[in-house]
């Protein structure tokens, strides 16, 4: 992969809040796989940590 595209929804989810950012990658690119995982945005740091 050499590009990313990041975009970001509203409080309710549905609306957008602007156009998308485009982060720097490596000039090799990087790897991607389904390894990881992403959950939901937490309010507090301590709810953050205990995941």
């Amino acid at each position: 992969m050499n590009s990313l595209a990041v975009y970001f929804a509203g409080r309710s989810g549905n609306e957008s809040v602007g156009t998308g950012a485009h982060p720097s990658l490596p000039a090799k690119g990087v790897y991607v796989d389904d390894s990881l995982k992403v959950t939901y945005w937490q309010q507090s740091m301590d709810d953050a940590l205990t995941w």
